[in-house]
């Protein structure tokens, strides 16, 4: 058999869910014979293997080179499968061989091709777009998921086993470092693509990334548990059974508000603590914790809303912004009452719908403002400012130490297994130091709960849930921190009155992240701080690379570009009119000329008509005058009638004016114009 083959068919059969019967038998006899039989199906032997060759290939498939399963156990769980007939005895003899029998391997392999459908499916949602591929990503797909939830599964291990002295073997997994020997494994993929693709798989919940996710976390899990605690106290009721839970403020925040991404994962807790006779508990101090968390968001809500780019705002955590964003999109408007509601009187709910205590103890008024808190505080900011690379507050430290500390005191006073469920992925490692010597962890993330619980207190029909609410837990756990942002991050902006809200959203986004490595420390809230965190932030801006300032220039030479072509076109415009005046002009001029040619027809066909009225007007009076008069007596006659020829002259003369009319007088010209006095 190929280590390489092997190592392809243990990748996507750890994608498959190992499904676990409790009722039936022990959760880790459970365990170990489901991963016999996953072992069988990768190697598909007809010969069979051996239990030498099971240890062998359990090492290939879970640790990377470090035994998970030990011989014997191997030997108990061939046994127990051999005498439930689920596998079957190839070779007798020393030593013996199995393998799968024929209804086992095809209900294995049937759930493996259901695996590897589910596979294919994911990797061209990922990779259909690149030149390579789906098919050509799939074994450095797989092999950065099974570095990545080996890592996780150990860590998780580590922290409930409460070995937390080995910080190299708790620390989360770093995913860029998987991506990174992945593609040193792989070199024919496209680093760019591979690692987008990685990224949008822990980014995006959707059914199959969700379920690949669930399945890799918890079989790499159950692997760990059986590697590093071969006493299998991890995968039973031992650990937590009867135990006391205190609940730290970010869960409490998740469980009043129903749209929280934890919400579930908290409902989830319940259950199983109910089931397992777990209390739930409250400590008063962290209700102050909560009034005053609830507060101090509301006041950073109103001065940061208008901050936060539009693009930027899907990557901002927090709840109760996310509240506000619902709202606005919804409803167009926010009553920051209604959103902080929930927060102002939380017991009752908390009583009712989850059975929680609350806790409240004059020790906690003893124990605050105590030299050993304080110093407990500072180490606890310390571990938080390294693993998230941001300072935690004073007040907040001083709540954890003092809250991890009466989880001691409840340990060592009332024998009790007690823990505070947190979201702070740094608590887990903080513990008070006695002598020096470190304690084990007393704080557990709800992440690594819900691992620990599902083998024991889950069941199947709702393994769909649980692999949402894991895959929604994982986001924030896995991904670069600098990928997100908090309300606190934008205040600075607001402290320093500058409007973000319209800048390019990567240069604020840029910014956040330039001024976290530059200043951490600094608080925009006082004056000193925000000096200097105003340098740093127009240092940033400066720089000619900035988008902002890319923007700026591409729009000067659009301006630039729009103002010369504007010029260009209002001389365009200018030469147009000056053409279309011409054109017109001449238009008038012929008009007018054609007016004028028509009137001066007019006027001459009238002035016809008057002479012709006028030269009939003579030719009667001259006939009638020489029908009247003998011949010798006509020419005198004509004479002494000079006046009524006046009188007919002038008749015609003003009948001419005023048939004509001033216009077309003047249209006929002189000497018209002069006779009839139109001009």
């Amino acid at each position: 058999m190929k280590g390489t083959d092997i190592a392809l068919k243990r990748s996507i059969l750890l994608s498959a869910r190992l499904r676990f019967s409790p009722q039936t038998q022990p959760i880790k006899e459970n365990a170990i014979d489901k991963i016999t039989e996953q072992l069988l199906l990768a190697a598909d032997s007809e010969d069979g293997l051996t239990i030498a060759d099971i240890q062998d290939l359990s090492t290939l498939c879970f640790l990377n080179g470090s035994p998970t399963l030990r011989a014997v156990d191997i030997e108990a769980s061939l046994h127990r499968l051999f005498g439930r007939q689920r596998v079957l005895l190839t070779r007798v003899g020393s030593p013996h061989c199995y393998r799968l029998s024929r209804p086992i391997f095809d209900e294995l392999e049937q759930a493996r091709k259901i695996a590897e459908d589910r596979l294919q499916r994911t990797l061209s949602k990922l990779y259909s777009n690149t030149k390579l591929g789906p098919t050509r990503h799939a074994r450095a797909f797989l092999e950065c998921l099974c570095c990545i939830f080996s890592s996780l599964g150990e860590s998780y291990v580590r922290m409930l086993k409460g070995d937390i002295a080995q910080k190299q073997f708790v620390s989360s997994p770093d995913l860029l470092q998987a991506i990174n020997r992945a593609i040193a494994k792989y070199p024919e993929v496209d680093s760019e693509s591979f690692q987008s693709g990685i990224f949008h798989f822990f980014e995006e919940s959707e059914p199959d990334f969700d379920q690949i996710k669930w399945n890799l976390a918890q079989n790499y899990f159950v692997a760990q548990v059986l590697g590093i605690d071969p006493t299998g106290r991890l995968l039973s009721k031992e650990l937590f059974g009867g135990a006391v839970f205190y609940l730290d403020t970010n869960v409490l925040i998740q469980a009043l508000e129903p749209s929280a991404r934890h919400h579930r994962s908290f409902k989830s807790l319940s259950k199983a603590c109910s089931g397992l006779q777990i209390s739930l508990n409250v400590c008063q101090i962290s209700l102050y914790e909560l009034s005053k968390v609830a507060n101090y968001q509301r006041d950073l809500l109103e001065k940061v809303k208008d901050q936060i780019p539009d693009e930027t705002s899907s990557k901002v955590r927090g709840i109760f912004y996310q509240l506000y964003r619902d709202s606005v999109r919804n409803y167009g408007t926010v009553d920051l009452d209604e959103i902080f509601s929930s927060f102002l009187d939380p017991m009752p709910l908390l009583k009712e719908t989850y059975d929680v205590h609350l806790v409240d103890d004059k020790w906690f008024l003893e124990t605050q403002e105590s030299k050993e808190t304080k110093t407990f505080a500072d180490q606890i900011r310390t571990e938080y400012s390294a693993r998230r690379k941001r300072p935690k507050s004073l007040g907040s430290a001083l709540h954890d130490a003092c809250i991890l500390r009466w989880v001691q005191f409840e340990r060592d006073t009332s024998a009790e297994n007690a823990w505070l469920i947190t979201l702070d992925s740094s608590l887990p490692y903080c513990a008070p130091r006695t002598n020096g010597a470190p304690m084990a962890p007393l704080a557990i993330t709800l992440p690594a709960f819900l691992q620990w619980i599902s083998p024991i207190a889950v069941l199947d029909e709702i393994e769909d849930e649980m692999a949402t609410i894991f895959s929604e837990a994982m986001k924030y756990q896995l991904l670069p921190q600098d990928s997100f942002f908090d309300l606190r991050d934008f205040l600075v902006f607001s402290e320093m009155a500058m409007a973000c809200k319209e800048l390019p959203a990567k240069d604020v986004e840029d910014c956040i992240r330039y001024v976290r490595s530059k200043a951490p420390t600094l608080d925009p809230s006082r004056p000193e701080d925000r000096e200097k965190l105003a340098h740093e932030i127009s240092k940033f801006m400066a720089d000619p690379t900035r988008r902002h300032k890319q923007e700026i220039v591409a729009l000067e030479a659009k301006v630039d570009q729009i103002t010369r072509e504007a010029v260009q076109m209002n001389d365009d415009l200018k030469a147009i009119i000056q053409g279309q005046d011409e054109v017109m002009a001449d238009l008038r001029a012929r008009l007018a000329s054609l007016q004028t040619s028509l009137l001066r027809k007019s006027a001459q066909v009238r002035m016809g008509f008057v002479l012709f009225a006028y030269v009939v007007a003579e030719s009667t009076t001259l006939y009638f005058t020489a029908l009247r008069y003998q011949r010798h007596e006509w020419l005198e006659r004509i004479i002494h009638l000079s006046l009524i020829h006046g009188v007919e002259f002038t008749g015609a003369v003003i009948l001419a004016a005023f048939v004509l009319g001033r216009e077309r007088i003047r249209s006929l010209g002189w000497p018209f114009t002069k006779f009839f006095k139109a001009d």
